[in-house]
């Protein structure tokens, strides 16, 4: 098993996002498996494929406190609370 996208994807002739920790939930993989050995991400045949997955996999959830808001919405939401 790797601890990583990349080498599955490689192996396989496919590409693959290895996600910056935060980005992409853990919530449910590997829980006895310290967080930084391990990276959740989305393989595909293209890269715009990987750029959908990669949008429907990110973003907060309240059951790991380690995810991060993606910085493109965070600064949409702050501008959004700057005009309201």
């Amino acid at each position: 098993m790797s601890p990583s996208v990349r080498g599955p994807a490689a192996d396989t002739g496919i590409a693959s996002i290895k996600p910056t920790h935060g980005r992409v939930p853990m919530t449910g993989h590997f829980p006895a498996v310290p967080r930084r050995w391990w990276h959740a991400g989305p393989m595909a045949r293209s890269v715009r494929d990987l750029r959908l997955a990669l949008s429907l996999m990110e973003g907060p959830d309240v059951a790991d406190p380690y995810t991060v808001v993606p910085a493109a919405e965070a600064s949409a939401e702050s501008e959004t609370s700057a005009q309201g």
